[in-house]
């Protein structure tokens, strides 16, 4: 009897310490990709072909950015954020 009342009380922590992590612990849904943005004096956007324009980390994305204003002048540069790249999965679980 001892031991089947230790093993219902294993399964039992088990299943609960299980399922914290699985409703605290964080999915990453998507790689995040700064974009730089390029417009002309009048706001209108433009596509150079010869620049780089994606990048996967902010501080590459900054560097390249202030190199580009250094470079280009007559032009406006913007940094484009992605949007939340990683969300709680209990929401994901709930939803699907």
């Amino acid at each position: 009897m001892q031991k089947i009342l230790d093993s219902i009380i294993t399964g039992f922590f088990v299943l609960v310490f299980g399922m914290l992590w699985l409703f605290t612990t964080k999915q990453y849904t998507q790689t995040k990709n700064f974009e730089i943005i390029i417009a002309n004096i009048n706001n209108e956007k433009i596509k150079q072909e010869k620049l780089r324009t994606v990048f996967r980390t902010q501080e590459v994305a900054y560097s390249y950015l202030r190199e580009y204003e250094t470079q280009y002048p007559e032009y406006v540069f913007t940094l484009k954020f992605p949007e939340m790249a990683c969300k709680q999965r209990w929401i994901r679980v709930f939803k699907n």
